[in-house]
């Protein structure tokens, strides 16, 4: 059997723990054999099974099948994955496979959500086949009850949701309280039955069966086997933060403002020695050395480099006599020569992936004069064993972030990958204070009555909060979110709704998506956008369509939840158009004078439609309602599709998409869907379980390769190159020169009238005219320096950084991730030199030369890859 990479991910110990005597043989003919074990689980959590795809085997856990390998899988798949839900307490797995061995069972691992891989040997504990027969019985009687609700062909969803509506600009739909009565509605038997289940407070989209586990399963290989029921009240996001709607802007974030003081910050991860690193910054301090010439850091303590590149630093006992070093680079036969610092004695060379092709790579590094050819040291080998960077670096940096900078850069490989997810996923505990006390919210004006004056003004803003916030990842997926439910003014009286939406879905990127998607439906914003403010009910029963307006039905389904190839039917788009009837707007600050008007949502009984829907690629009819009652249809239908398997998929093609790869890796997306159906769509929970999928930091073919939208471009060229407003620019008119560049690039959220929504695939605006309208617009950054508080001399001159090599390596790293090609480096070097070949910012005024590198830095290929 080959090893998998689960194999490497997965603390794998003696599996002598596991003995084949505890195995029995299911069938003779097959050779199918059960292994039986039991596993404590210290506390209630959700946690990850991972199988490698070359082992067929069935995975249960309490009697249910979590995990299925199937046989013939194509070579190099990736691992099978399975995430659920567990209470404190023993459980049973069963393992059977034909002709399943102990050594199998060591490469399959269990782990809570977020932490490190562990085998199975680590963590199960054989059991005999009388041992495994009364813990089935234990866990059997302990298990919450199975729901009685009875499988049938199509169910009323007449049962009204429990939910307490949020506010949208301060108003809100009136809560139902009666349950209409409709011939063959069947309430939720979960609601009344008094069984402790948090699943089980909205009506149940019908299925021909539905789940009856103590446990909310899905087994990732395979259909989830029916719909399950929705969540009471928004999910694992608790209640969802409503915009300020009307005067104040973005509210303070919680602990920000020089209140609450930060926490203590995590301690130094601790890094193998035998595992490669993303290069750090600057050459380590106090060294004592031990030859003329030495090369001090860079490396791990094993002396393994990244394959994908690594900058080494180095020292020199004599800078006076020793000022250049020639460094041959074995088996590629590269030959460079660098400087060394007259005043630090330090030089960096930089090896590439071509310089580690065979897995290893010896540097000769030898002193010498550039005034005497004839001095020289004696000639250092170094061997460096070649490696995958595994520290997550890269990542963390490219795709959860909107852009490096340079203090971020050495904080993440300080704290370590996991720490800084765990981290990101908690905004509320991040101290924002430097970026509060900007007060960018200062831009935002709702006493203006021009819509040109309040959208500038927006996209300004959001420019400063994705460049500024240390919460870069909520503010990433806030983005997202915000482009996956789109709606743009074009009425030209819905425009101040754009900043309480922007806010929100950044303030809940790690909620609920039912939340997302029902604050959504109810947005002015997003009604008079896709007319669904036009859109009435017909007193005619015979023509029932007569003034309605599909382009809310249609897009809820096709762009929001299910897809475009989600099964639904023109049919089903009428029937889930009529639902929405009656969903509008009305405007609360009606004669107020010199101030842009703002909206509330408003549900107009008078223009519902009141007959039941059938939705039949649903399965299910939405029971009709008149009066203040008629607005939980809406709310049920949103419950429904919230909690419909097809939406899972579809969004989590998405999300993985934004995260990972323009083309969404299948076992990406089958994580995203398990960890949503098993955290009751959780979005922080979904979010973690992407980004601490092994794969994520070791597959080297995921990294660096999604090209970035102008809108990424224009903000991590801002973190990149350290640029700051001035603390006078009230207006914001720093930021205008990036919106132009976004704009010259056809990149601008805020006046696009197309549903979709902004392109997220780099190939979108690879295009020769974004290129050009981009670069033309940024330049401007560097022709004038001054405007935009341009300063890399101190930011070198504090690294103690004095030569041009160790500025390229610094420079070409945080702008990258570390990730950038010889040509790049050898490029960035020249520019630094300059004509007279000489750079010395720790002695001249380098300010030229600095210019001249931030204008290449931006233009080159590497930085347009995220």
């Amino acid at each position: 059997m080959a090893t998998s990479a689960i194999a490497q991910e997965a603390a794998i110990a003696s599996p002598a723990v596991i003995i084949e005597a505890n195995a029995t043989v299911a069938s003779v003919q097959t050779d199918t054999v059960v292994f039986p074990l039991k596993v404590s689980v210290p506390a209630d959590g959700t946690y990850v099974f991972t199988s490698p795809a070359d082992s067929p085997l069935k995975l249960s856990l309490d009697g249910e099948v979590i995990l299925t390998v199937p046989d013939l899988v194509a070579e190099n798949a990736q691992p099978f994955r399975a995430i659920t839900t567990l209470t404190a307490g023993d459980h049973l797995i069963q393992l059977e496979g034909v002709g399943l061995t102990v050594e199998q069972i060591a490469l399959i691992s269990m782990y809570e959500l977020g932490s490190q891989p562990m085998s199975l040997a680590n963590t199960a504990a054989a059991l005999t086949q009388d041992e495994a027969t009364a813990l089935a019985a234990n866990t059997a009687n302990s298990a919450a009850p199975a729901s009685d609700l009875a499988p049938m062909e199509t169910q009323m969803a007449s049962v009204a949701t429990d939910r307490q509506p949020f506010l949208i600009g301060g108003g809100s739909s009136e809560q139902a309280t009666a349950t209409s009565a409709v011939s063959g509605s069947t309430p939720n038997d979960a609601k009344s039955s008094g069984a402790t289940n948090t699943r089980s407070a909205t009506p149940t989209s019908m299925s021909p069966s539905t789940p009856s586990a103590a446990r909310d399963r899905r087994e990732t290989s395979g259909s989830s086997g029916g719909t399950p029921s929705s969540r009471a009240g928004g999910g694992g996001g608790g209640s969802p933060t409503p915009p300020t709607g009307g005067g104040g802007g973005t509210p303070p974030p919680a602990g920000g403002g020089g209140g609450t003081p930060p926490p203590p910050p995590p301690p130094p991860v601790e890094i193998p020695a035998d595992m490669a690193r993303t290069s750090p910054l600057t050459p380590p301090a106090n060294v004592t050395l031990t030859q003329a010439v030495q090369i001090t850091g860079g490396a791990s303590e094993a002396n393994v480099v990244a394959n994908s590149g690594q900058t080494l630093f180095g020292q020199v006992m004599d800078p006076a006599t020793f000022d250049i070093i020639n460094a041959v680079v074995m088996p590629s036969g590269r030959e460079t020569t660098v400087d060394v610092g007259a005043t630090t004695g330090q030089f960096a060379v930089r090896l590439f992936p071509e310089d580690l092709t065979t897995g290893e790579a010896t540097v000769t590094i030898t002193g010498a004069s550039s005034s005497s050819p004839t001095v020289t040291s004696v000639p250092v080998d170094y061997t460096f064993q070649a490696g995958l960077p595994a520290d997550g670096i890269t990542q963390a940096l490219s795709r959860m972030t909107n852009g490096p900078t340079a203090d971020l850069y050495a904080r993440v490989r300080q704290i370590g990958f996991e720490n800084y997810v765990n981290e990101q996923l908690n905004p509320a505990a991040i101290n924002d204070a430097a970026f509060e006390a900007m007060n960018f919210d200062r831009m935002l004006r709702r006493d203006d009555t021009g819509q040109g004056n309040i959208l500038n003004r927006l996209f300004r803003h959001n420019l400063a909060h994705s460049a500024f916030t240390e919460k870069q990842l909520q503010d990433v997926m806030g983005d997202f979110w915000n482009n996956h439910f789109h709606a743009a003014t074009k009425n030209g009286r819905v425009i101040v709704q754009n900043i309480d939406d922007r806010e929100f879905f950044r303030e809940n990127a790690f909620g609920s998506f039912e939340d997302m998607l029902l604050y959504s439906a109810r947005s002015p914003l997003m009604s008079q956008f896709l007319d669904n403010d036009r859109s009435r009910g017909s007193n005619d029963p015979n023509d029932r369509t007569a003034r309605l307006n599909e382009n809310y039905g249609r897009e809820i389904l096709e762009l929001h939840t299910v897809g475009v190839d989600g099964g639904y039917s023109a049919e089903d788009v009428i029937q889930v158009s009529l639902v929405f009837t009656g969903w509008n707007y009305r405007q609360t600050n009606e004669g107020v004078a010199n101030q842009a008007r703002t909206y509330e949502f408003e549900f107009r009984e008078r223009d519902h439609d009141t007959a039941d829907k059938v939705i039949p690629f649903l399965n299910t009819t939405i029971a009709g309602r008149s009066g203040p009652d008629g607005v939980q249809e809406g709310e049920e239908l949103i419950a429904i599709l919230a909690d419909d398997p097809r939406t899972h998929n579809y969004v989590c093609g998405k999300i993985v998409q934004r995260l990972v790869a323009d083309v969404p890796p299948a076992n990406f997306v089958q994580t995203c869907v398990a960890a949503w159906q098993a955290t009751d769509g959780d979005m922080g929970e979904v979010v973690r379980a992407i980004l601490t999928a092994p794969e994520f930091i070791t597959a080297v073919e995921l990294q660096r390769t999604k090209g970035k939208t102008p809108y990424e471009y224009a903000v991590s060229a801002i973190r990149a190159l350290g640029m700051r407003p001035n603390a006078t620019d009230a207006d914001g008119d720093f930021f205008d020169r990036f919106r132009t560049a976004t704009r010259s690039a056809g990149y601008d959220p805020l006046e696009f009238l197309v549903p979709t929504g902004m392109a997220e695939v780099g190939s979108a605006w690879t295009s020769s005219a974004a290129m050009i309208g981009k670069y033309n617009a940024i330049t401007d950054v560097v022709e004038r320096p001054g405007t935009y508080n341009l300063d890399l001399s101190t930011k070198i001159r504090e690294a103690g950084l004095e030569t041009a090599e160790e500025v390229a390596g610094y420079l070409l790293s945080v702008a990258t991730a570390d990730r950038f090609a010889l040509d790049e480096y050898e490029n960035m070097v020249a520019v630094l030199k300059g004509a007279d070949g000489i750079f010395e910012p720790l002695t001249r005024n380098e300010t030229d030369a600095f210019n001249r590198a931030a204008g290449l830095l931006i233009v080159l290929p590497s930085f347009q890859l995220q």
